[in-house]
C-alpha cells in the first residue's frame, strides 16, 4: 500500500526544528498550496514533518517564512487530545530518511540561487515534454 503526496508550497512559518528521545533531529513546518478555480484563489495548508537528522539541519539553515519548497512524502494520520477533551484527528506530510524528498526552489516565488537552482534540477529533469509519437 502506498499514500504518498507531492506538494510545491510557501512556507507559512519559520520551522521548528525538534529532537526525539534519542537525540536526531526532525524539523516541523506548514506549506500553504494555492489553487485558482474561475478566477477565485483558494490556499490550503499543509503540516509537514521532516523525520531526518540531515533534511532537518538543511531546514534550519536554509528555510524560513516564505521559503518555497517541494515536498514528496507520505500522508499519515494521527489522533490526539485537544485542550477541551476530544479526539481530533490531524494529516500530515511525513518526509522520511529514504522515501522522501525536499528540494528549496527559492525565496517566495523569486529565483533560486545558484545552489538552489542544482538542487531543483532534477525534478525538472524528469519532466519530458516531447510527445513520444
Amino acid at each position: 500500500m502506498l499514500a504518498k503526496v507531492t506538494l510545491i508550497g510557501n512556507l507559512g512559518r519559520d520551522p521548528e526544528i525538534r529532537q526525539t528521545a534519542n537525540g536526531d533531529s526532525y524539523a516541523r513546518f506548514s506549506i500553504a498550496t494555492n489553487k485558482v478555480v474561475k478566477g477565485e484563489k483558494t490556499t490550503q495548508w499543509w503540516d509537514v514533518t521532516c523525520f531526518d537528522s540531515k533534511k532537518a539541519e538543511i531546514v534550519q539553515s536554509y528555510c524560513t517564512k516564505g521559503s518555497r519548497v517541494f515536498i514528496e512524502g507520505e500522508l499519515q494520520t494521527r489522533e490526539y487530545q485537544a485542550k477541551d477533551g476530544t479526539t481530533k484527528t490531524a494529516v500530515e506530510c511525513v518526509v522520511g530518511r529514504f522515501d522522501g524528498k525536499l528540494v528549496l526552489l527559492g525565496e517566495r516565488g523569486g529565483d533560486a540561487s545558484p545552489q538552489q537552482q542544482s538542487k531543483a534540477a532534477p525534478v525538472h529533469e524528469e519532466l519530458d515534454d516531447e510527445v513520444p509519437f
